[in-house]
């Protein structure tokens, strides 16, 4: 019985201190997205293109979708000066679990797993690195003709 109720109370106080840290992030980030009409100009632009996809005719769509060019350069406006901003926060208040569950003081305890690609670590990569093939693909693609 007892361990039961030790179960319970570490599960509880689990529960609670998770609940404050993920209302902490969230109270974090809604500061730094107050001042931004991100969400009104998402809902516009998803409504404008739904418009769009159920116009019958090319030059109607056309139309449609060049009344919505404001909208999508205000939004990557927005979104660049987010980011500006959100980049100023200390590294660990931005970070975040990949767990699939939520553990108090993960964020903390766990830091994220460096990447496995060889070509990504400002020094020389271990050997267990493996070649990115993300950047080889982009390397390709960006190169030059001939």
């Amino acid at each position: 019985m007892d361990f039961f109720l030790l179960l319970a109370l570490g599960a509880t106080g689990a529960y609670v201190l998770n609940h404050q840290q993920q209302r902490q992030r969230i109270a974090l980030l809604a500061r730094h997205l107050h001042p931004y009409q991100i969400e009104r100009l998402m809902e516009q632009l998803t409504q404008g293109y739904l418009r769009a996809m159920g116009e019958q005719g090319d030059e109607r769509r056309q139309q449609v979708l060049s009344l919505l060019a404001e909208s999508e350069t205000q939004l990557v406006e927005q979104f660049e000066r987010f980011v500006d901003d959100f980049r100023r926060v200390p590294t660990a208040l931005a970070r975040v679990s990949r767990l699939p569950l939520g553990l108090p003081f993960a964020t903390s305890c766990c830091p994220p797993p460096r990447s496995t690609c060889a070509s990504c670590w400002p020094s020389t990569p271990p050997a267990w690195a493996a070649p990115c093939a993300t950047r080889a693909i982009w390397q390709r693609a960006s190169a030059p003709s001939r």
